[in-house]
């Protein structure tokens, strides 16, 4: 739901490659939204979270994408979890890691 998750996840990925560690990644959608929001209203600081649902959909779609070509490139020192109660998404992710052969 952040707007910089992709960014996030990148330098997870490279510091995991770095310091030789098997990154374990739980994706989840939305857990924290409200708190962000209202954070970021009393801080006066832009507000981290996307402006739409389609846009959260569609970032949590990528990362889920970006990090299973990840591992499907680089091996399995990288490990995720959908953590997701939206069908679309989960239906996405399991056609790609067939695809990708990934169990």
């Amino acid at each position: 739901y952040l707007k910089d998750t992709l960014e996030r996840v990148e330098m997870d990925l490279k510091r995991s490659e770095r310091y030789s560690f098997h990154l374990g990644a739980k994706l989840v959608r939305g857990a924290y939204m409200e708190h962000e929001r209202e954070r970021s209203k009393n801080l006066q600081y832009p507000c981290p979270i996307h402006d739409t649902a389609e846009d959260t959909h569609q970032c949590y779609d990528e990362v889920v994408e970006y990090v299973m070509r990840y591992r499907w490139q680089n091996g399995s020192g990288t490990e995720i979890m959908v953590a997701s109660h939206n069908q679309a998404s989960i239906e996405k992710a399991v056609v790609l890691m067939n695809q990708l052969g990934l169990q």
